[in-house]
């Protein structure tokens, strides 16, 4: 009953000779097998680092968005009063426009639109 081609009984030449192509394969799935972990370990390292570097870039953008809305509201808060006085819009008017600042400038043309 035993299958001489898989050398259940039989110990001739041809029985050798599967036997010895069936460690070859045996040995060639093992090395596939590394090759695979190899790459695949290889991708994992890349996924983790490209990771890393979209956590970081991530991080650093979020820093910079709320750096630029505390500049906004500070430069909102800058412009929330502009009404000024007949007098001091007198004596803002008699300056020349490169010596305002913007809240200055800002508050002059306003009077001169409401006025």
């Amino acid at each position: 009953l035993g299958r001489p081609e898989l050398g259940g009984g039989g110990h001739g030449p041809s029985s050798q000779k599967l036997l010895d192509r069936i460690s070859d394969l045996q040995q060639e799935i093992s090395k596939q097998r590394l090759r695979h972990e190899s790459e695949v370990s290889a991708l994992r390292s890349r996924l983790e680092e490209q990771r890393d570097k979209g956590s970081a870039l991530a991080t650093e953008r979020d820093r910079e968005l709320e750096l630029m809305q505390r500049r906004l509201a500070d430069r909102k808060a800058n412009f929330r009063d502009l009404a000024i006085s007949a007098e001091l819009y007198r004596e803002l008017e008699a300056l020349p426009e490169e010596q305002l600042t913007l809240k200055e400038f800002v508050c002059v043309a306003s009077y001169k639109a409401v006025e």
